[in-house]
């Protein structure tokens, strides 16, 4: 899918979620029980060991009308709460956080995967494995992920 079409959609979708008074995260919440139930409960918890959100605009917006600092800049800082991840969290563990970010790059990589197959494509399913440790690796890997070796490229 182009990007441009990806945006539409996105955009679409969150007008029909906003019309029908269902918020993102019970939409995501909805696709995401179609995964296994370890996976998801793992994810959850590696999800809120490394972010917090801190009530997303809406929120800010009205504590700032609180405080009496709408229309003020906040100068980028967190107020004391931290490094942001995506402008509504805040990060709690950086390890966690690693993780998650790991976990998120092969989940794009399996959908990238499935986009293949479902455009009639073929994955390239080869059974290389690194020659110190047997660590099953990707062709296009230079590096054994676990031990960190270097993979011939034959």
């Amino acid at each position: 899918m182009s990007d441009a079409l990806d945006d539409k959609l996105r955009t679409r979708l969150a007008e029909i979620r906003a019309a029908a008074g269902v918020p993102h995260a019970q939409i995501s919440l909805e696709v995401l029980y179609f995964l296994p139930e370890k996976f998801l409960t793992a994810y959850q918890a590696m999800f809120t060991r490394a972010l917090k959100s801190d009530g997303g605009e809406d929120q800010r917006a009205r504590s700032q009308a609180e405080a009496g600092e709408v229309g003020k800049a906040s100068g980028g800082s967190t107020g004391g709460q931290g490094r942001r991840y995506k402008k509504t969290f805040v990060v709690l563990d950086e390890k966690a956080l690693e993780l998650k970010t790991t976990i998120d790059k092969r989940l794009r990589m399996i959908g990238r995967e499935v986009e293949t197959v479902l455009a009639g494509g073929q994955l390239e399913r080869e059974d290389r494995r690194c020659p110190s440790c047997g660590t099953f690796v990707q062709a296009r890997w230079s590096f054994c992920p676990m031990e960190g070796s270097r993979l011939s490229t034959d």
